[in-house]
Formats: C-alpha cells, structure tokens, sequence
C-alpha cells in the first residue's frame, strides 16, 4: 500500500486455512546483484535443494536503510517505488516471486487511527517491473470471490466504486480478516505488521508485508500468515511462509519466503 490512496474495508466472512510443508536442507544459494537504498545496500537471495529447486527466496535489508530512512517524502515528479529488487533468475522461472517493490511511508497512509504510522510496504510482485510501473488503474476489472484466499477479503467493499480502491503501481488490496473487529470497521490502535494481498486486473499479482518502522527497530523476528489463492491462472511454485529474520550479526532483516507449493 502508499500513502497516495487506500481504502480497505471488510466483505464477508471467509475461514483460514493453515499451509505446512516440510523443507529439506539448502544445497546451494543464488545472489542477484545488489541495489542501494538510503546508503545502504539490499540483496536477493535464492536458496535451493539438491536438484535445484527453490527452498526458499529472500531479499535483505540492512537495519541502516530502515534507520536512514527520511522522515519526509519528496511528492515531486512521478510516483514510483523508492527501490526494485528482483529476485535471481531461478525463482523468477520457477514461483510466483519475480521482484520487490520497496515502498516507504514515513507518515503512513489511511485509514486514520490504523495505518498512518511510518511503514515499509514491501510489494512481493509476480509480474515483471516494467509492468508493475505500468500500473494506472485504468483496468477496474475485480478478482473473482471465488478466488480470495482464505482468511482473506474482497479488495472492494459491495456496492462502493472500484476506482476509490486501486492504487498506482500497485493495484487493489486484500486484508485479512484479523484486521477487522466487525464488517467495515478496523481494529483499534495502530498496526505492527498485516500481510496483505494484492490484484490488478483480476489477477492476484502480489503478497504484501507491511510493516512498521517502530516494529523493524525492534530487531526481532516474526511470521505473517501467507494468503493463498483458490486460483492464480497459471501453475507455479507459490510460497506458503513468510518469517521476518533479524540478523543480529549483519544487523540486517531477511525477509524469507518459503515452503512452495505447485498451484494453479
């Protein structure tokens, strides 16, 4: 999510479904080229079993990019991602993930009282970057509810127009229903951390943490539930588990995705 525009409201009650699959140890790793970010430098990783599979695919961000971070955003000029990390070429061909989309929010977004603290969105994209930039929010077209992941809401509440819901770059967003207290109403307090779901026209394109400067400076790690499609529209390998791994050595987050799954 961005601080331009967001609207999330609940829709009707669906059910969690819990993922597990058992990983065999890491055979070999792959790394991408580095990008830099607020004087630091992020990193993707791929680690992979014996017949080169992907056990799991990361991306690393050092504590001095989240600490650096400015306090004000520049609202100047087109609107983009402030970096782009893809994911090295055996996890683009191979899962859902092709590439991060790093997103800072240093005075949150809507709604009030809930998301506007300062956050990283972290955009885990399936799609190419180039196509993510292209994202307008010309094609209104919605997902099919028979698809939302379970746990997991329509990305437009009944009756309300689509176009107040779609943000650039991004698309539309699903949040779980542990976000809400009743339909339409938002647990209280500001959040830590909530994974998200995203979707542009009718394809879900994207998982998304989204968390809190204050909940990074912790340096502690965490899990976020995973949100599973019914239905994705191609076969793919999709990761069922989020953890967020503080290092205390390198002083670095890794945000690792992992157990994958075939799905179609």
């Amino acid at each position: 999510m961005n601080t331009r525009s967001l609207i999330l409201t609940a829709g009707l009650a669906v059910v969690a479904v819990p993922l597990a699959i058992s990983i065999s140890r890491a055979q070999s790793s792959s790394q991408n080229p580095q990008v830099n970010l607020f004087g630091g430098t992020t990193t993707s990783e791929a680690k992979l079993d014996a017949n080169g599979g992907v056990l799991e695919a990361s991306i690393t961000v050092p504590m001095g990019v989240i600490e650096n971070a400015p306090k004000t955003m520049e609202m100047s000029g087109p609107m983009k991602a402030d970096a782009v990390l893809e994911f090295p070429e055996v996890v683009r061909k191979t899962t859902f993930l092709n590439h991060a989309g790093l997103f800072w929010n240093p005075m949150g977004h809507e709604p009030e009282g809930r998301y506007n603290t300062p956050h990283w969105d972290f955009h885990f994209f399936t799609i190419e970057p180039k196509q993510a930039a292209a994202i307008d929010c010309k094609n209104l077209t919605l997902e099919n509810p028979n698809t939302i992941a379970p746990g997991w809401l329509p990305t437009v509440p009944p009756n309300a127009p689509a176009k107040d819901s779609c943000v650039p770059l991004m698309g539309f967003h699903s949040a779980p229903l542990t976000e809400f207290k009743a339909p339409g109403q938002f647990v209280d307090g500001l959040f830590d951390s909530v994974m998200l779901g995203g979707y542009y026209g009718g394809t879900f394109n994207f998982i998304e943490p989204m968390v809190t400067k204050a909940m990074l400076e912790k340096k502690t790690s965490f899990s976020l539930p995973v949100p599973v499609p019914s239905n994705l529209g191609k076969a793919t390998q999709y990761p069922t588990k989020f953890d967020a791994i503080f290092d205390a050595k390198a002083n670095a987050y890794r945000f690792v995705f992992s157990a994958f799954k075939p799905i179609n």
